[in-house]
């Protein structure tokens, strides 16, 4: 038997998500522990906070910020638990049920109002998502991260309508991705200023990421702490895109500098056959700041 609690929060939640909740026994409902969490943060009228949550029409299963315990209940149940409650990460899995998914979260926040969401995950749905309803959603609870897995359904002009520049992180269409929508394209990266961006196939050119680099050195975009975008043109262009734009550090990484008042940065380009996000061949973008030595 595996130790649950020293697994990874994405790989608990896969646990969570292939497991009949009805075998195991922490989860079969809120443990005494987690009850006195919860009674002390209502009596000091605090949020409480919420490490990840797994939301299905049938159950929802948490675990708190101060607990590795995971605590299953019915959403009948919700409301004298999760009322007022801030989430880190809410995974959606709508399974076979043909209900539009954001409706039907719509009517889970409703019975709890809460406070904040950091990352929503979109995992599963039969029906495809109304994209206006999704933005709204995401602006009432001050979520900034879009987790989007290629087994959700969305329309075809998915980016065109999403509030692109009101996030901070994106992560969607993974090598698995059925393309139910089109692809992410140089008109959806001009939008994005966050400082996390995962993409799989698209419809980038080398010229967007021309435009990328600059936007960067201009100050348009503040932070970049990773962008994993597979490579969808040809290699010849990005390789004549890098030698023009970049300082060649070895066959396979480049970097772009922008100079600040005390320090400078780096914007790292690396090429990779494969990564955890995808197995086809991407570019891994980071930024690293230098700071200026004043001794003489």
């Amino acid at each position: 038997m595996f130790d649950f609690e020293l697994l990874p929060n994405e790989m608990q939640l896969e646990v969570l998500k292939r497991t009949e909740f009805r075998t195991v026994q922490s989860m079969k409902t809120v443990s005494k522990r987690v009850q006195k969490f919860i009674k002390v943060y209502k009596k000091y009228m605090m949020p409480i906070p919420i490490r990840q949550m797994f939301v299905t029409p049938e159950k929802i299963s948490f675990t708190l910020c101060q607990s590795n315990e995971i605590n299953t209940i019915h959403h009948e149940e919700i409301d004298p638990f999760l009322r007022g409650a801030k989430v880190d990460l809410l995974w959606l899995e709508m399974n076979e049920i043909e209900t539009e998914p954001i409706q039907f979260l719509e009517s889970v926040f409703q019975k709890t109002k809460f406070k904040n969401i950091d990352c929503l995950k979109l995992g599963s749905s039969k029906v495809e998502c109304d994209v206006s309803r999704l933005n709204e959603l995401m602006k009432t609870l001050g979520c900034r991260e879009l987790i989007v897995d290629w087994r959700f359904r969305v329309p075809e002009i998915f980016f065109n309508k999403l509030e692109i520049g009101k996030l901070n992180r994106l992560t969607s269409g993974n090598e698995e991705s059925r393309h139910f929508y089109r692809p992410f394209s140089g008109e959806n990266l001009k939008y994005f200023k966050g400082d996390w961006l995962e993409i799989g196939p698209n419809q980038l050119k080398a010229s967007d990421l021309s435009v990328l680099f600059k936007n960067w050195k201009q100050g348009f975009i503040s932070w970049i702490s990773m962008y994993n975008i597979v490579i969808s043109f040809p290699i010849p262009e990005l390789l004549r895109l890098l030698k023009n734009k970049t300082c060649q550090k070895s066959v396979t990484r480049w970097v772009v500098r922008r100079e600040l008042d005390e320090e400078s940065e780096d914007l790292e380009i690396c090429f990779l056959q494969s990564t955890n996000f995808s197995k086809l061949p991407s570019l891994v973008i980071r930024q690293f700041r230098n700071e200026k030595s004043f001794w003489a």
